[in-house]
Formats: C-alpha cells, structure tokens, sequence
C-alpha cells in the first residue's frame, strides 16, 4: 500500500481499514474445456497467498521445455484473474502478434472464459470458476478514554 492508501499486491487500505485476499478455498474449471496435450493444468485450491502478494491459483505446465509456462494469478487490485507466462515475452501483456490470454474474460463475479494462445498453438480455452475467497480484514482505529487517574506515593522503609 502506497502512503495514500491504494491498493499494493494483495492488499487494498483505507483510512482504519484493510482488506486482503488470502486464499481461494476451492478452483473450477467447468467443462468443457480443452488442454493441448503439450501441457497439464494444475489447480491450486487452498493456495495461500505469498508475502509478497501473489496468489496462483492454477499453473499451465508444458511437457517440453521448449514452451512457456503459465501462471493464473489472482490480482486483488483489478478483482480479477490475470494469466502470467513464464519466461515473459514482450508481446503476451498487449495480446499481440499470435499471444492472446493475459486478460481473461470476466464472465460475472469471479468466473472467467480463458483463451491462451501463443503462435501456432491454441494451449487454453474453458471457462474457470473461484466461488470462495478468503480474505482477511482488520479494522483500526483509537477509542478516547476520559477519567481520573490517582496514585500515592509510598515510601518503603529500609531497615539495615
């Protein structure tokens, strides 16, 4: 959180409130749906959220090295499901030049259509649900106290 309380990573702070997503207990992807055969989905239900504010929710795992990687990743800023791919390339975040699936489609309230592709292979289409966020929130703030505080003063005796 900036020092006038926008969002950072995971959290979101407001004066004497904050709210902060800490895990998806359950993560869906309704069928049907179509994997190509150079990856394996996997799903990460009850994923805690990283120190450092990321929370992957599922991973796309290529069979040979030659291919990406991809992250689902929660962004608590946007409310909303990003898909990171891992190495990076320059042209995944702009959905350009064959890369398509950074943004997936937000359907209605945590349900998303994602479509992933990179040149010359279609690796993702279905639709995936996160029906259940935990999320932590603190209040603060100070209560004035008002009254009378008395005290004496004792002296101990000494005896040598």
């Amino acid at each position: 959180m900036d020092k006038k309380g926008r969002w950072k990573g995971t959290r979101f702070e407001s004066e004497g409130f904050t709210r902060e997503a800490s895990k998806f207990l359950d993560v869906k992807v309704e069928e049907p749906y179509h994997c190509n055969s150079d990856y394996k989905l996997e799903l990460y239900p009850g994923q805690e959220v990283t120190s450092t504010g990321l929370l992957v929710i599922a991973k796309l795992k290529p069979e040979k090295s030659s291919l990406p990687e991809f992250w689902f990743r929660w962004d608590e800023k946007a409310d909303r499901l990003d898909v990171d791919m891992k190495p990076e390339h320059e042209d995944w975040e702009k959905e350009k030049n064959g890369y398509e699936g950074h943004h997936p489609v937000d359907l209605k309230r945590r349900v998303f259509r994602v479509s992933i592709k990179i040149p010359g292979i279609d690796v993702f289409q279905g639709t995936i649900s996160l029906p259940s966020l935990s999320e932590k929130v603190k209040t603060k703030g100070t209560v004035p106290i008002t009254g009378e505080l008395k005290w004496k003063i004792r002296r101990s005796r000494r005896t040598s």
